[in-house]
């Protein structure tokens, strides 16, 4: 029965395609978030989709292994092509939503609640930046050594309490010991050291920053990836500090 039913969206979602004009490109530029979605893949959650000017389509998500699911795809006639194919039929449902359909796919979208925050090119550049990031990143680190940066901000301090934010902790656990921290395809970040091992139920990096997901907090880590090398920056009281980690598997 359920299997009947899916069919029956199916015909009708692609009767609804046919009927409808072409759909101006003017109107789905931009970027837009899934509001529900249904794909085979469970840990899809939610997805946003860019349009540019040039009609081309991306699919981006935080919650996969890839973060940039399709890029560079044409729209022709309210059909998404991939590989000189029909890949999903566009749908619009109102003046602020379209819907998505395609063998084993389904998403409804809702346009961008926050146009203000950054430009639609801003945000798929958070993606785009990220996704090579991440593949970089994939794998265990160790830390290397630490360095604290003079300037004319921490001056006035004295060498003892420099010395004291230079070796301070680094997410609960010594940096005056060996610490390993490990970034895993599945979005999972794990870090290793005199308290033993610590997991966070995520981390997404993108063109600025890396952030862990732990319990009801997020944590910014912001980066730089250097010969080889992996730079956390961390800033306190004008203080700021590097801790450089090279990469040791992965």
């Amino acid at each position: 029965m359920k299997t009947v039913i899916i069919i029956i969206i199916l015909l009708l979602s692609s009767t609804l395609v046919q009927a409808q004009k072409e759909i101006e490109l003017e109107f789905l530029k931009g970027e837009w978030m899934s509001d529900s979605l249904q794909t085979t893949k469970s840990e899809l959650w939610r997805e946003f989709i860019f349009i540019d000017s040039l009609g081309q389509f991306y699919r981006t998500t935080w919650w996969s292994e890839n973060y940039l699911l399709d890029k560079k795809l044409n729209i022709e006639r309210n059909k998404i092509k991939k590989n000189n194919s029909d890949y999903l039929n566009i749908i619009k449902i109102d003046s602020n939503t379209i819907e998505l359909n395609g063998i084993d796919y389904y998403g409804l979208f809702k346009r961008d609640r926050w146009p203000n925050i950054g430009s639609p090119q801003e945000s798929l550049n958070r993606f785009i930046v990220g996704d090579s990031i991440k593949k970089l990143l994939t794998g265990k680190w160790n830390l290397k050594k630490i360095e604290v940066l003079q300037s004319d901000k921490n001056a006035d301090y004295p060498k003892e309490y420099l010395d004291f934010y230079k070796y301070r902790d680094f997410l609960n656990q010594s940096t005056k010991e060996q610490l390993e921290i490990t970034f895993r395809k599945n979005n999972k970040f794990q870090i290793n050291g005199n308290n033993g091992e610590i997991n966070y139920h995520r981390f997404i990096v993108d063109d600025e920053k890396i952030q862990l997901w732990k319990s009801d907090y997020i944590i910014s880590l912001y980066c730089e990836l250097n010969k080889g090398n992996l730079i956390i920056i961390e800033t306190k009281h004008g203080i700021e500090r590097k801790l450089i980690f090279n990469k040791v598997s992965g």
